[in-house]
């Protein structure tokens, strides 16, 4: 009797033991990951931040920080926002290193951005102007209408900038980031996004997910103002590409020849020379016009003739 009231007891204490453990289990499946991103020295964050921070993230989720818009350098003159490094490492940057390791190994599947696997602190990276080249950022629609303003910025040659998208309002871009290398022309490094129109429904649901990502107050809550509203700007656009059954990459290189996102058209000076004959054709008077058609007529006869009678002395000398 006395072995199974001690029994009883053991399995009792072993009980409360699972249900004492069991939240704690929980609290650390559901802890908030925090990363930092500081400004660094050298310039500062959305106007004057030195740090924002992200906060309650989960394990593997994915933070774009647009360092080409929101990174303003001090000495703009001398110095530029390249892109960011983990505090305490050297200089090589995450995402540019992320970027030039899925060129390397022949794709670019890798995302440009910071993937969360616990707390971290990044610092902004800075390039000093050398052989700086501008390039140029355009938003345009399948038939090549402007829907923002184009943007320009620089670098130095050889570099292979990461640009994110602009968000703009019932409309999907063909991919979230472009890149490519900086050539020493300028009119080369043009930077195109192409978007295209969603449905009703499609904006209705972004318009109902970037209510719900701006209603996460515990996200950025240090002066991270920007940043919350760039994951509601996500978060609509990732919405609208699910309710149009489509996938949105990652990232894109205008030096992918399957890619026609920067200026792969005609020479300038070759474009001009068929636009000009292409206007004097339409200002031709009709009669000219007229008699332009019968003579190509009448060579095209007079070379099927001539054809005709070749093959008539060859087949006779046979």
């Amino acid at each position: 009797m006395r072995k199974q009231r001690i029994r009883i007891l053991t399995a009792l204490l072993i009980c409360c033991m699972a249900c004492t453990l069991s939240p704690a289990a929980e609290a650390k499946e559901a802890y908030g990951y925090k990363i930092r991103i500081f400004a660094g020295d050298e310039g500062t964050i959305d106007g004057g931040s030195e740090m924002i921070v992200y906060d309650d993230l989960e394990y593997g989720e994915e933070i774009y920080f647009d360092y080409t818009r929101r990174v303003q350098a001090l000495d703009r003159g001398r110095y530029y926002a390249k892109g960011l490094r983990e505090s305490g490492t050297d200089t090589s940057t995450v995402i540019e290193a992320k970027v030039r390791a899925g060129r390397e190994s022949g794709g670019m599947e890798i995302s440009p951005s910071i993937t969360v696997t616990g707390d971290r602190d990044y610092v902004v990276a800075y390039g000093a102007f050398g052989s700086s080249v501008a390039y140029t950022v355009r938003y345009e629609d399948s038939t090549g209408n402007e829907l923002a303003p184009a943007e320009t910025y620089y670098g130095n040659i050889g570099d292979q900038p990461v640009i994110a998208f602009l968000y703009i309002e019932n409309y999907l871009p063909q991919a979230y980031n472009l890149t490519g290398e900086l050539q020493s022309e300028a009119e080369e490094n043009v930077f195109t996004f192409v978007y295209s129109p969603i449905s009703r429904r499609a904006a209705e649901a972004a318009e109902q997910a970037a209510e719900a990502a701006r209603a996460s107050a515990s996200r950025g809550t240090e002066g991270n103002t920007a940043g919350q509203e760039a994951a509601a700007q996500a978060a609509a656009t990732e919405a609208a590409a699910e309710a149009e059954g489509t996938q949105v990459p990652d990232l894109q290189s205008i030096d992918d020849e399957e890619t026609p996102l920067s200026n792969m058209g005609l020479d300038e000076d070759v474009s001009s020379e068929i636009q000009d004959f292409a206007k004097l054709l339409l200002d031709i008077p009709i009669a000219a016009k007229a008699g332009i058609l019968s003579i190509a007529v009448l060579l095209t006869a007079g070379i099927v003739f001539l054809l005709k009678r070749r093959k008539r002395k060859t087949d006779y000398a046979k």
